[in-house]
């Protein structure tokens, strides 16, 4: 499901992104690409757009009519070196938050300021001060930073909990569909983008949390899995006991329902590139699956939010 411009586009903005990011940080740099490997890659961009990793590169270019796409690739070119940079911000601020990472994780903090500004620079090229995009992108950054700082903080994540607040931490997503629908005077298209986005986020979180199932375990991290586990177990059963017992089934069945809303939202945008993502996501998962049940004890196993599995989530 390779589109020749669609690669172009993130290649040449990782390239960018990666030469800044070099030439201005060249001790932090090397850290950075070592410590941070959940994030989209700069040496090999376009593994960021199969169908197991969360579309955000892909998104903005989808929701660009096609024959808009080569005029506009060198905005979209410029939305996508911006989510490269606001990836990077989260994905190093969440990997702290989490606390399963190396002591040296700490001392690259202050980068976040130079990620967050590399993100806002794009925009700020493309829309003047006064434009209603940063309206609209206030609620939005204002909703991720909300939903992100809850989800530290929350020790039980209820269902309610999980809707309301963990999955929508993917909700910076919405910025780059925010800045398409403004460039092409389509504001009205985002609704239906964004309740898409949301159910993505609850499957893609959701699927975090079932991979990772025994390294959240093990470092303390809490996800609606974990919690799921604490309220389902035995009197004396453990974690481990439980996921094997019915943790493993429940949580199959439970990514079956998220990827059923995921299509069901997908199918409303009438989009086929959309489509076809959705139809090839939900081969994947049944694959995913499949393979998983073969050793459920495994699923788990050497996966951590600092790997390269993870990545592909």
């Amino acid at each position: 499901m390779s589109d020749p411009l669609l690669d172009r586009i993130v290649t040449l903005a990782a390239q960018r992104f990666s030469a800044d990011l070099h030439r201005d940080l060249p001790v932090a740099a090397p850290q950075i690409a070592r410590h941070l490997r959940r994030v989209p890659s700069l040496t090999r961009p376009t593994t960021s757009l199969i169908p197991q990793a969360f579309p955000s590169l892909a998104l903005p270019y989808w929701m660009t009519r096609g024959a808009a796409r080569i005029d506009e690739s060198e905005f979209l070119a410029d939305v996508a070196y911006s989510t490269f940079s606001g990836y990077y911000a989260i994905r190093l601020t969440d990997n702290i938050t989490d606390r399963d990472g190396p002591a040296e994780l700490l001392t690259l903090l202050p980068t976040v300021g130079y990620f967050h500004w590399r993100f806002l620079q794009p925009y700020i090229r493309h829309f003047p001060h006064g434009h209603d995009f940063w309206s609209e992108f206030h609620w939005v950054w204002s909703d991720h930073v909300g939903c992100t700082i809850e989800d530290a903080r929350v020790r039980d994540i209820t269902e309610e909990v999980f809707y309301g607040v963990s999955a929508r931490k993917f909700g910076a997503t919405k910025v780059p569909l925010a800045a398409v629908a403004f460039r092409a005077g389509s504001r009205k298209l985002l609704e239906t983008w964004y309740e898409f986005v949301d159910a993505l986020g609850a499957f893609v979180q959701f699927m975090n949390d079932f991979l990772d199932w025994r390294h959240d375990a093990e470092h303390g991290i809490n996800t609606f899995l974990q919690s799921e586990s604490r309220r389902r177990r035995l009197p004396d059963e453990t974690h481990v006991g439980w996921f094997l017992r019915e943790g493993f089934t429940w949580g199959s069945d439970r990514l079956r329902i998220e990827m059923s809303k995921v299509g069901e939202r997908g199918r409303r945008l009438e989009n086929d590139d959309v489509t076809h993502w959705i139809a090839v996501r939900e081969q994947v998962l049944e694959q995913q699956l499949a393979e998983a049940a073969a050793n459920p004890a495994g699923t788990g196993e050497q996966s951590t939010s600092l790997g390269e599995r993870g990545s592909a989530h």
